[in-house]
């Protein structure tokens, strides 16, 4: 047991780092949002739903979504393969967290109480599952990255890459399959709720 807990230790750690990381970025966006003149957060607001509501092909919109995560992930995934990736995946997680902070903060700002409608009927299923795609992805590349840092500077053993990318290729699969599940969903289900919330306001 003692041998199993040592072994998860190290990813624990990483997940608990990323998870501040994430956190505090959420923070971010919230406090981000305080220095904003309203009205320009409004316009944000208002520009947003009806460019996505009046000029929108599901088709294009779910090839544009998977697109451009997919190519993020990939690109997180090969921050993994570089000495000094680590750096760079914690910026993508925080900034991903201040995106997320605020969106909410802006439809609160520009809707008020009816903003937590928003944030519940369209916010979270849009980001929700591109959120732990990011996770999960930035976990394993964040762990691939940390092993080469030590292989560089503290003379540990040899890696065995075979070995650890059949170990982390679990996350890497189950990223891309969240990121495919996540368009889906924004191209269907996201826009009928939009149209919902567009309705109630």
């Amino acid at each position: 047991m003692k041998n199993y807990i040592e072994k998860l230790s190290p990813h624990q750690n990483v997940i608990h780092f990323l998870s501040i990381l994430f956190l505090s970025g959420m923070i971010c966006g919230v406090l981000l949002s305080q220095w904003m003149n309203p009205e320009v957060i409004a316009s944000l607001s208002s520009g947003a739903f009806s460019t996505v509501l009046t000029a929108v092909d599901k088709q294009d919109f779910f090839l544009t979504q998977f697109t451009t995560n997919l190519l993020l992930c990939l690109l997180v995934l090969f921050f993994g393969f570089s000495v000094i990736g680590m750096p760079m995946i914690a910026f993508v997680i925080f900034t991903k967290g201040v995106q997320i902070g605020f969106s909410c903060a802006m439809y609160l700002i520009t809707y008020q109480l009816k903003g937590m409608i928003g944030i519940i009927l369209t916010l979270i299923p849009q980001v929700s599952f591109d959120a732990i795609a990011i996770f999960v992805i930035s976990t394993v590349a964040f762990e691939l990255s940390f092993q080469l840092f030590k292989r560089s500077f503290m003379n540990t053993r040899v890696i065995q890459w075979k070995t650890l990318l059949n170990e982390k290729l679990n996350g890497v699969l189950l990223s891309l399959a969240l990121i495919l599940f996540s368009s889906i969903i924004k191209a269907t289900l996201v826009l009928s709720l939009m149209d919902l919330f567009a309705m109630l306001q």
